[in-house]
């Protein structure tokens, strides 16, 4: 009997020991490039808004002393300050895109305000999205910073923002200022499409098809490469983590791939409990396990606008062109779920 005791601990002692080099392995090539942002501090620094808190000293340090938040900054509910914006000459006439600020770097000036035979950019981002304050995921105004300088490194020249609050305290016009004044956000108050007296209008879904669709119609003719995705998805390269990785990519994946309109990033999920988000800021540092393949077949696109026909959430309906999936290693979603 002792013998059979002795042999089942040791077999779970062993089992334990290799679920935790499995983990710790999984994870490393997702850590390979948040070391290279920590380690990209000053750099980063220069181009954070006013209004971001200094998120990649925070993510190098991971102690709570050096977390400083304000009650704005990290609050989803706080109060802000509102400005008069009409959203229907919004809608017609957006903030105006004006050029980056003088110490931007070269990676973050390319196509900014650009005007000539070409769109302006290369490669933008449209983001549909609610921040409030019972969001189980707890994404709040800190994440979406996060996820916006984020995708800048990434190649990203530019984001369109559709804010679909509920309330008007839930608003990230206010938040989203310092990138808004530098040229790298145009904000579209969503809030009338989505919600009426408080109730939704529609389902999530078909707000966020909504949202895709009109920056298509409005500033598709702005971008020869658009990406849709969410604040808790990050697009991410195996082979390559240096700034504009997903530029690069797509670059050289649309040169071999002359009929190719939209290239999808497969989905690989990061789940489990997360660590403390106030030692651990950075969400893609407080979720570690992540799948061994692809997790569904929810892929998200990145697209040509002049190929696409009416914008969907995971595949776009095409009227030019073929939707290929990106190779794993080359380019796949980290989703932080």
């Amino acid at each position: 009997m002792r013998i059979k005791v002795r042999c089942i601990l040791r077999t779970a002692v062993l089992c334990a020991i290799l679920f935790t080099w499995y983990w710790l392995m999984n994870s490393r090539a997702a850590d390979a490039l948040f070391v290279e942002l920590a380690e990209s501090t000053d750099r980063m620094n220069q181009l954070r808004p006013k209004a971001t808190p200094d998120l990649f000293t925070v993510a190098k340090n991971h102690t709570e002393e050096s977390v400083v938040y304000t009650e704005e900054q990290s609050s989803p509910h706080a109060p802000t300050k509102q400005l008069s914006l009409d959203y229907e000459k919004q809608t017609e006439e957006p903030l105006a895109r004006r050029g980056p600020p003088q110490h931007c770097e070269s990676w973050c000036r390319r196509g900014a305000g650009v005007v000539g035979s070409q769109p302006p950019y290369f490669l933008t981002a449209v983001l549909e999205v609610r921040i409030y304050y019972v969001d189980l995921a707890k994404l709040t105004t800190r994440e979406m910073y996060q996820w916006l300088q984020y995708l800048r490194y990434a190649g990203v020249e530019h984001v369109y923002v559709y804010d679909e609050y509920r309330f008007q305290n839930e608003s990230q016009l206010s938040a989203l200022e310092g990138f808004i004044e530098e040229g790298y956000v145009t904000y579209t108050d969503w809030h009338d499409v989505a919600w009426t007296n408080g109730n939704r209008i529609e389902a999530h879904v078909k707000t966020q098809v909504s949202a895709y669709k009109h920056c298509l119609s409005h500033y598709g003719k702005d971008s020869m490469w658009q990406i849709a995705v969410d604040i808790d998805e990050y697009p991410f390269s195996v082979t390559d983590t240096e700034q504009n990785f997903m530029r690069r990519f797509v670059e050289d994946f649309s040169s071999k791939n002359p009929h190719a309109s939209e290239i999808t990033m497969k989905n690989y999920l990061f789940l489990g409990k997360p660590l403390n988000d106030t030692l651990h800021p950075l969400l893609a540092s407080r979720v570690w396990r992540r799948t061994k393949t692809p997790a569904n077949a929810l892929v998200k696109p990145i697209y040509k606008p002049e190929g696409i026909r009416s914008a969907q959430v995971h595949h776009n309906i095409l009227q030019l062109g073929r939707s290929i999936n990106a190779p794993d290693e080359g380019l796949r979603m980290n989703h932080y779920w």
